[in-house]
């Protein structure tokens, strides 16, 4: 049995697919990939700040949100328990 993600990280990725389904994750590659649409959601938000349509409180909660999910998920991304990640996004 691989490291079990936090209910805080299971919670901010069903956040992040509460408008589109969930493709479960297969391997490691699938890890690589989900560590790398948080970039490109870290990238999006800063740029909704910019632009002024996020204002500073919410751009600093997401942006917290995001890094402390993406922390978690980069630091065990070779010993993560996949079945059980997949598992809780499906309840």
């Amino acid at each position: 049995m691989g490291y079990q993600v936090s209910n805080n990280c299971i919670s901010i990725l069903k956040e992040i697919h509460k408008d589109t389904p969930f493709k479960p994750l297969k391997d490691k590659k699938d890890v690589k990939d989900l560590l790398m649409a948080f970039a490109f959601l870290a990238a999006a938000v800063k740029y909704g700040k910019k632009s002024d349509k996020i204002d500073e409180k919410k751009y600093e909660e997401t942006k917290r949100l995001l890094k402390e999910a993406f922390d978690e998920i980069s630091s065990h991304a070779d010993d993560l328990d996949i079945e059980y990640l997949n598992y809780q996004m499906e309840k």
